[in-house]
């Protein structure tokens, strides 16, 4: 029976993809898991692997051209089948040509983050809460290749096992949780801002957290993002550590209802419980949540046991 070629929803939000370029010409001979397309989704670009061993057949979507999600775009035939009617594949009307290129041009992934970033925040009363925290603790743990990246996205998936409100989507006029803790991670990229996903972070020792992590920057800022790494966000980081940033007021980054935005450690004088003055390095959290789902309240008690967490005391 003839295996089909789907266009695949990467994303609870995600519509359509375009198809940048076949890999194996119509008619080739192709291996089960081998990749046969190129697709440009709002995330990033993905290959496509054959459902099956076979001859690649009936590639209904030319390159440049979108395809709603579910779409059949061709088969995976055995040497005496046929293609079914190329009618049943896909419909002119699930079948757009993509806009031409304008100034420099700018990427469909760009341009379909724009749309999300606006409707977001057009869309969703976005509650911004800030604290800082003392980094000493952080800092010292840090070494090898464990970053404080990776001690803030294994302190937000603690944290967020007792406060599942922030690990939600607001669906129908209702906060629905998820039961998952996917932490999408914003990465600075030659192409852009990208924010694929570490899914089941609360699962994770940190080592292991540390390893996925520099996995995950690495084909993000190679261009070699898989499927599995752009599923949605339940949560969202945003560190801006690295450049001379003190704090951000990031955009919900949808389904998730709320992100976390990491300003830089900086040396400041601190008064500790003594009242003695001291010099530690200090550096700010900003939780942006969808007001809906997220009230004051319990935006400030997530940050207050997020600090806790991240200086050795939670």
């Amino acid at each position: 029976m003839a295996a089909e070629v789907i266009m695949p929803q990467l994303g609870m939000i995600q519509t359509d993809a375009c198809l940048l370029e076949w890999l194996r010409a119509d008619g080739d001979d192709v291996a089960e898991g081998e990749p046969v397309a190129l697709i440009a989704t709002d995330k990033a670009d993905v290959e496509i692997e054959s459902p099956a061993a076979g001859i690649l057949s009936g590639l209904a979507v030319e390159p440049g051209q979108s395809a709603a999600v579910g779409t059949v775009i061709a088969y995976v035939l055995a040497p005496s089948e046929r293609a079914p009617d190329p009618a049943g594949v896909a419909a002119p009307s699930q079948v757009v040509a993509a806009p031409p290129a304008a100034d420099p041009p700018v990427s469909r992934a760009r341009r379909v983050m724009a749309q999300r970033m606006a409707e977001s925040f057009r869309t969703a009363p976005h509650l911004a809460v800030e604290t800082s925290f003392d980094a000493t603790a952080a800092l010292a743990a840090c070494g090898d290749r464990t970053t404080v990246t990776d001690l803030v996205l294994h302190a937000v998936a603690v944290v967020l096992r007792d406060h599942r409100s922030l690990n939600a989507t607001f669906d129908a006029d209702r906060a629905v949780p998820f039961e998952r803790i996917d932490i999408g991670l914003a990465i600075d990229t030659d192409d852009g801002l990208l924010v694929p996903v570490l899914t089941g972070v609360d699962e994770l020792e940190l080592t292991d957290l540390t390893a996925g992590r520099a996995a995950l920057v690495e084909r993000a800022r190679g261009g070699a993002l898989v499927a599995g790494d752009l599923g949605d966000a339940t949560f969202t980081v945003s560190n801006l550590g690295v450049f001379d940033v003190d704090a951000a007021w990031p955009v919900i980054n949808p389904p998730g209802v709320a992100i976390l935005a990491v300003g830089r450690a900086r040396r400041q004088a601190v008064v500790v419980d003594d009242d003695a003055i001291v010099v530690r390095p200090v550096a700010r959290l900003v939780l942006t949540a969808d007001h809906r789902a997220v009230d004051g309240g319990q935006a400030a008690r997530f940050l207050g046991a997020l600090k806790a967490e991240l200086e050795g005391s939670g």
